[in-house]
C-alpha cells in the first residue's frame, strides 16, 4: 500500500499510514518485551501526530461511509 501511494499522497499522510502498518505488525509478536512494547508506543505516537491529514483528505472512509472512530477491533 505505501509504495502505491508513497508519489500521489502528502508525506505527512504516508507517515501515518507507515505508523498503523508498524502498529498492526508489532503488536503480532509471540514474544512481546520492553523493547517491542517501546516500538508500539513510539510508532502509535508518530501515527498520532500524523492522523489529522487522513482525517482532513477523507480518507477513513469504510465500506459505505466514514469511519469516525479510530476503534481498530481485536480478533
Amino acid at each position: 500500500i505505501v509504495g502505491l501511494i508513497s508519489s500521489a499522497a502528502p508525506r505527512c499522510f504516508i507517515i501515518a499510514i507507515c505508523a498503523l502498518m508498524d502498529v498492526q505488525y508489532l503488536v503480532q509478536s509471540p514474544t512481546p518485551d520492553d523493547n517491542l512494547l517501546e516500538s508500539v508506543d513510539q510508532a502509535l505516537s508518530t501515527f498520532h501526530e500524523h492522523k489529522d491529514i487522513i482525517l482532513t483528505s477523507g480518507a477513513q472512509m469504510g465500506a459505505k461511509k466514514p469511519i469516525d472512530n479510530w476503534f481498530i477491533p481485536k480478533l
